[in-house]
């Protein structure tokens, strides 16, 4: 009788110990992948503070050259507010700047993420512990 007792706290911890692992990964792979969702949020917008400050500036009578210098500005203001370096975001196409009233500018900008928690299990299992987050905002010139 006092055997089998033991026993069953035996096979109760071996489950556990078995079970432990794949939860902890599941937990730390949903902060891992809120916090990308985050810094992906955060990206955004600074696109569109760029975009508006892009649109805005083109009905103030400034060169494309002055507005594009202030549109780069204005993104960076955005990522070191949330804490990100602004010299890991790329801004990869800025056009239609200063295109005239009711012509779209858009804003793209680039920001490697790199997995901290997951970054030597995701690099193992699919072969990347990082991933590029973009994004792309529209908006028409005033």
């Amino acid at each position: 009788m006092r055997s089998q007792k033991f026993a069953r706290r035996g096979q109760a911890v071996v489950e556990f110990a078995l079970v432990l692992p794949l939860v902890l990964i599941l937990v730390i792979s949903v902060f891992e992948f809120a916090r990308a969702w985050n810094i992906q949020q955060v990206l955004t917008d600074a696109a569109r503070e760029g975009a508006r400050v892009a649109v805005v500036g083109n009905g103030a009578g400034q060169s494309a050259g002055a507005i594009q210098t202030k549109v780069v500005a204005a993104m960076d203001n955005a990522l070191s507010v949330a804490g990100i370096d602004p010299a890991d975001a790329k801004p990869y196409g800025l056009s239609g700047i200063g295109g005239g009233r009711g012509n779209p500018a858009t804003i793209q900008i680039a920001l490697p993420y790199r997995f901290s928690f997951l970054g030597p299990l995701m690099g193992w299992t699919i072969g990347k512990s990082s991933l590029t987050l973009r994004t792309s905002i529209t908006m028409r010139n005033e």
